[in-house]
């Protein structure tokens, strides 16, 4: 099985310029970012719509969110991810070549995700300073990923008992297993925490 960590990774950058979105997010916004299929799941799962209609409210934090799709290009590669645009825009990324099953457990994932952006951006500003050895940095992301994706199972929870064609979701059986303790998580994200501390001491090679 591949590493729950390269299926499910969260990206903090920060873009500096936002574009000026005021209204709140909703499904009906994000609806035209995604692809057909989850599309589809989404008109035809009133329990997954609702799940996610919540997330959305509870996460985006005054933010409006879009969906984009990208290529994976190998097996080192996430997922999905989220960016942010300042505090007015989310793009939250999802691979293309995901059922849509699987394309809803990682959005509804990167959405609790994404609020780790500020505790993210400590943990690199510490790097940074110093303060903080790049093995460390990468621990605690994991820790913030570990977190977020509990927090995700438990909103699934109630669409895995009205739908059953979830469980034929990967990235949902990933995500089952990841959730079993902490311990497990980081086993599981050996690779991640490798990506994550490699570019981390990469920029502090260049700030010596």
């Amino acid at each position: 099985m591949v590493s729950l960590a390269i299926i499910i990774t969260g990206c903090a950058t920060q873009k500096t310029e936002s574009p000026q979105v005021l209204s709140a997010a909703t499904v009906a916004k994000l609806q035209p970012t995604l692809s057909p299929e989850l599309r589809g799941l989404l008109d035809h799962s009133l329990e997954a719509r609702a799940v996610l209609s919540r997330a959305l409210a509870q996460t985006s934090r005054g933010r409006q969110v879009r969906v984009r799709y990208y290529y994976r290009n190998d097996a080192r590669e996430p997922w999905s991810d989220y960016l942010e645009y300042g505090p007015r825009l989310l793009h939250v990324g999802l691979a293309m070549s995901q059922t849509a099953w699987d394309e809803y457990v990682l959005l509804v994932f990167e959405l609790e995700n994404s609020v780790n952006g500020d505790a993210s951006r400590e943990l690199w500003a510490s790097v940074l300073q110093g303060k903080l050895s790049a093995s460390d940095y990468a621990s605690g992301l994991l820790k913030l990923e570990y977190a977020a994706l509990c927090r995700a199972k438990v909103r699934i929870e109630s669409v895995s008992a009205v739908d059953p064609q979830l469980a034929e979701s990967q990235r949902y059986h990933e995500m089952i297993d990841g959730t079993q303790s902490l311990e497990k998580y980081v086993k599981l994200s050996e690779i991640a925490h490798d990506n994550y501390a490699n570019y981390a001491e990469k920029v502090r090679a260049t700030q010596r």
